[in-house]
C-alpha cells in the first residue's frame, strides 16, 4: 500500500495525471478525486446574487440607525430639561399662584393637549417628509435607480 501525503496529492491533481497512471490504494483515489473537483471548484467564479442596490440599503440601514440614536439621545436631553424646568419653576413660584396655574391647566386641557399634538403630528411629518426618496436633497450616484 502506497501512502501518498497531502503535498504529493496537490502535485498530481495540479499536474493532472490520471488515477490509473499510478498504483494507489482506494482511500488515495479518493482523495485526489476530492483534490480535483475542488480545484476544478476553485477555479470557477464564485456565483453572486448581490442586488445593486445592497450598498444603497445597507448604509440607509445605518443612517437610520445613528439617527434613531441619535433621536433617543435629543429625546432624552429634552424630557431631562423640561423635568428639570418644572421644578425649577415650582420651587421658584409661590404656592399660591401654581394652584391658579395648575387650575388654569384643568380648564384648558383640551387646547394644551390639541397643540401638543399638533406639534406632534407637524415633527412627524417633517421628519417623514425629509426621509421620504422624492422629496429627498441628496444627488443620486451614477447607475442606482
Amino acid at each position: 500500500m502506497n501512502t501518498i501525503d497531502d503535498d504529493k496529492i496537490q502535485q498530481l491533481a495540479e499536474k493532472g495525471i490520471p488515477d490509473t497512471a499510478l498504483a494507489l490504494s482506494p482511500e488515495e483515489e479518493k482523495e485526489i478525486a476530492l483534490y480535483t473537483h475542488l480545484f476544478s471548484a476553485l477555479k470557477e467564479d464564485p456565483v453572486t446574487s448581490i442586488p445593486p442596490t445592497f450598498s444603497a440599503r445597507l448604509v440607509a440601514g445605518l443612517e437610520a440607525k445613528r439617527d434613531r440614536k441619535h433621536n433617543l439621545l435629543l429625546y432624552t436631553l429634552f424630557l431631562s430639561l423640561l423635568i428639570i424646568g418644572a421644578l425649577l419653576m415650582s420651587s421658584l413660584i409661590p404656592a399660591g399662584s401654581l394652584s391658579v396655574i395648575v387650575q388654569t391647566f384643568n380648564q384648558s386641557k383640551e387646547i394644551c393637549f390639541f397643540t401638543l399634538s399638533i406639534i406632534a403630528l407637524i415633527h412627524f411629518a417633517d421628519h417623514k417628509l425629509l426621509k421620504s426618496p422624492g422629496l429627498s436633497r441628496q444627488k443620486k450616484l451614477p447607475g442606482h435607480r
